[in-house]
């Protein structure tokens, strides 16, 4: 019996501690909201629209990190984002994890990226690395981006230095993405609510094409979480 009244407790305690980080949490609007959407080779047009309808509802302009063979595979989506306002950034060629390879696959994976990018006429270019995994040898390689979008905030001891940077958004060390609460932990009204109150002065939220495109309400809900509140490209944090 003690013991099942100490577990009690505790929990109870865990709660009123989640609950107070909450309000803390949500002691001011930002100035800056940034959203992001990592888009790879499983996303499908039908994703890409879903995603664009919600922004363009709420008038919204974000950035997108494609990964090359999603550029091969779907040009006119590519297009699409392009032409209405929002900004493409790189995600590498085929979104390996980074660390694992040698520097001249390293090197292939960025730049074939980046040639398919100008392709389409984008010219100044953000990095984000695969799985937000950012090694030494690969951020050497970052010189030419206008900036890196890898780093997770609070986590930077667990990153290389790069000249210019915008960090993820976090909540107790976890990365404010739409998979953390949807998909891994699967607590969606609480994760809706971290998500869309987060307290600091510029919030970057990251979403995955593929997976939010098919729970639209989640992504409008959060979204419209922010009103009044400016919401721009990443590459408008650097100019």
């Amino acid at each position: 019996r003690r013991i099942k009244a100490f577990r009690m407790k505790s929990i109870v305690i865990t709660v009123i501690f989640i609950i107070l980080l909450m309000f803390v949490f949500n002691l001011r609007m930002p100035k800056t909201v940034y959203l992001s959407f990592d888009t790879e080779l499983e996303c499908s047009s039908e994703d890409v629209n879903s995603v664009l309808e919600v922004l363009s509802s709420n008038d919204v302009k974000a950035t997108f990190f494609l990964v090359g063979e999603f550029i091969e595979a779907n040009p006119e989506a590519v297009r699409k984002i392009i032409s209405e306002g929002h900004e493409v950034g790189c995600h590498t060629y085929s979104h390996p994890k980074m660390f694992k390879l040698d520097l001249d696959e390293k090197q292939f994976e960025i730049s074939k990226c980046v040639e398919l990018l100008n392709s389409f006429g984008v010219e100044e270019i953000g990095f984000r690395a695969p799985h937000l995994l950012l090694d030494k040898e690969t951020a050497g390689l970052l010189d030419d981006f206008v900036y890196d979008a890898s780093a997770v905030k609070g986590l930077s001891w667990f990153y290389p230095s790069v000249k210019k940077e915008l960090k993820v958004s976090s909540f107790l060390g976890m990365p404010l993405m739409d998979l953390v609460g949807l998909h891994y932990v699967k607590m969606k009204t609480f994760w809706r609510f971290i998500m869309g109150n987060a307290y600091s002065s510029e919030v970057s939220l990251l979403f995955h094409t593929h997976f939010i495109g098919k729970r639209a309400d989640f992504l409008d809900s959060v979204i419209k979480s922010y009103e009044g509140v400016p919401f721009k490209r990443h590459i408008e944090a650097f100019k």
